[in-house]
């Protein structure tokens, strides 16, 4: 059963590096924003492996827990089912608005051609007048 959504931390991504587990108390001091997420890396205390720059822990391929991809593609395939109606023949949207649904639908579809799918992705949005 999966009930797992999230995003991968910064924290998530130094033990990742790290290859084991560390104190991120006392091994390494956080930067962290107003919501207390963690966004820099400000002390490495760490001798046997060298501070790795914010691009080098970005680019770590990480195990991703196979339900978030699967909660995330149930979510899009909610939006496209929830527009099924926008393109059938009896529809009362303009030619215009069906084509806006259309490519709305399209950018749906391709959610896991993203560079971050599934735990950074840019939602595409509907813009009907």
């Amino acid at each position: 059963m999966c009930n797992y959504v999230g995003v991968i931390t910064l924290e998530e991504k130094i033990v990742t590096y790290m290859g084991r587990y560390i104190n991120l108390w006392k091994d390494v001091k956080l930067l962290k924003n107003n919501d207390g997420v963690a966004i820099d890396i400000l002390e490495w205390n760490i001798t046997d492996k060298a501070k790795p720059s914010i691009e080098e822990l970005n680019s770590i391929k990480i195990f991703i827990d196979p339900c978030v991809e699967k909660n995330e593609r149930q979510k899009r395939d909610q939006l496209i089912s929830d527009t099924d109606w926008t393109q059938m023949e009896d529809s009362p949207l303009s030619i215009d608005d069906k084509e806006r649904y259309k490519e709305y639908r399209r950018k749906l579809r391709d959610l896991s051609k993203q560079e971050g799918f599934p735990t950074n992705i840019i939602w595409p949005e509907i813009n009907i007048k």
